[in-house]
């Protein structure tokens, strides 16, 4: 039986939230994630993917030693893991988790929902960077809108998955006229669009590229007129308005470079391959997967404890001000 406890790193702050990358494949090659395809080329072989039973042994372990309670399974693009709703099903069962989530780029979802929400997943969260085919397929790296389209449209009509939102990268120069297009779209849906700021992941990054909260609100409010400020909750990154006059219409904004969200983190990342991570910036983690496999559970809370007491300040607290930073390891071998 475990004993529980708080985890926490070495500038006090508390981990309770999960975000779990089950593979680092993706159809999409997003210039915020993948901009030039695989790091070094290639996908992660199979066998160096942790399974369903690991990752279940992995969750189990956090939830019952550290009361880690919610989890959002990532990518890549999560969807291309095959019978992802039999880990969906696995988590559910796992005693004291009270969220589960999702997050991908919504080709997969109309066949995949079903499934999913019968597994028992709680909220889906679809990326969407722009509404116009052509700027859609640059942005992307080829994607597909309509195939993105059929999946929100999938994801509104379904009645079983409580929490639904979306998320756009803005990019300045790229899709940053599209904002009142994009409330708008989230709105007729009653969905939640949430709008990220540019971040340092992948070769073209650079500050020019940044559209910041600040300027993200001028532009809403220049469509739409007044904005309430909503509570934050602690360890959120998303800052939340309503829109009075678009029938009380909530947007966020995740200000990751404007402002820093480092001192109120309280997510650890696990990686496909089995490396956990103790921030977005993570380049190298630690590895668990070995000791997972030989089902040595000492030495995964030894690992993640002192791998979270080396974190310091948090990287984008400690960076974001430097005129270049040196973009890290592309997202998709991370987990948004």
């Amino acid at each position: 039986m475990y004993s529980m406890k708080a985890l926490h790193d070495d500038q006090g702050r508390v981990y309770r939230k999960l975000r779990l990358s089950v593979t680092d494949r993706c159809q999409f090659r997003c210039v915020y994630c993948m901009p030039e395809g695989p790091t070094g080329g290639n996908w992660l072989p199979k066998d160096r993917l942790l399974s369903y039973e690991e990752i279940g042994r992995f969750v189990t372990l956090l939830q019952g030693v550290y009361g880690i309670a919610d989890i959002r399974i990532t990518g890549g693009e999560p969807l291309l893991r095959r019978d992802l709703a039999k880990l969906v099903g696995n988590l559910r069962a796992v005693p004291g988790l009270h969220k589960l989530s999702l997050t991908t780029n919504g080709v997969l979802l109309p066949t995949a929902l079903p499934d999913l929400a019968a597994a028992g997943l709680d909220a889906v969260t679809v990326s969407i960077d722009s509404l116009a085919p052509s700027r859609f397929q640059k942005l992307s790296g080829g994607g597909d809108l309509d195939a993105v389209l059929a999946g929100i449209d999938a994801l509104a009509k379904c009645t079983d998955v409580a929490q639904k939102k979306l998320n756009a990268v803005i990019v300045r120069g790229e899709n940053d006229d599209e904002l009142e297009a994009l409330v708008r779209f989230g709105a007729a849906r009653r969905m939640e669009m949430r709008f990220i700021e540019y971040m340092p992941f992948g070769a073209p990054w650079g500050w020019d590229g940044v559209m910041t909260k600040t300027d993200m609100l001028a532009q809403i409010q220049k469509s739409f007129g007044a904005l309430e400020s909503l509570p934050v909750d602690h360890g959120s990154t998303s800052r939340r308005w309503r829109i009075p006059a678009l029938d009380n219409y909530v947007f966020g904004i995740i200000p990751t470079m404007g402002e820093t969200l480092c001192a109120e983190c309280d997510r650890l990342r696990l990686t496909a391959d089995g490396r956990v991570l103790n921030c977005l910036f993570d380049a190298e983690g630690v590895g668990i997967r070995d000791a997972l496999r030989a089902e040595d559970d000492d030495a995964i809370r030894r690992a993640i404890e002192l791998h979270m007491a080396r974190k310091g300040v948090g990287f984008l607290a400690a960076n974001r001000r430097t005129a270049n930073i040196v973009p890290l390891d592309h997202m998709h071998r991370v987990g948004g």
